[in-house]
């Protein structure tokens, strides 16, 4: 892939996960936060900020995240945009990559 997910050089790995296997995957995926199919996370060094305090005053921290809401596990953030365009996608991954690693480099 383009990102080389899998391999050692690239330190990411991609999963899928099926919410709807059984009772523990449900339970799983709601205490992820997970509302719609697909939602695309991101597991990182840290922790991710999808909210501001003004924006989450006005609307709720889950309203104020994007349209697949507000992260619920930490050190994770929620993709907010089209996931059917695959360049939006490769920018956030590479996005979330960069920040996690500036956290990784900062924290040593």
């Amino acid at each position: 892939t383009m990102l080389e997910a899998g391999t050692v050089r690239s330190n990411l790995i991609m999963a899928l996960f099926d919410c709807e296997r059984d009772e523990r995957h449900a339970k799983l995926c709601g205490a992820a936060g997970v509302k719609h199919y697909p939602t695309l996370l991101y597991a990182g060094s840290g922790e991710y900020r999808d909210t501001d305090p003004v924006t989450s005053a006005v609307l709720g921290k889950d309203k104020s995240a994007g349209p697949a809401g507000a992260s619920t596990l930490r050190r994770t953030v929620k993709f907010q945009g089209d996931w059917r365009y695959g360049d939006q996608v490769l920018d956030w991954v590479k996005a979330m990559r960069a920040l996690s690693g500036w956290h990784r480099l900062n924290s040593e």
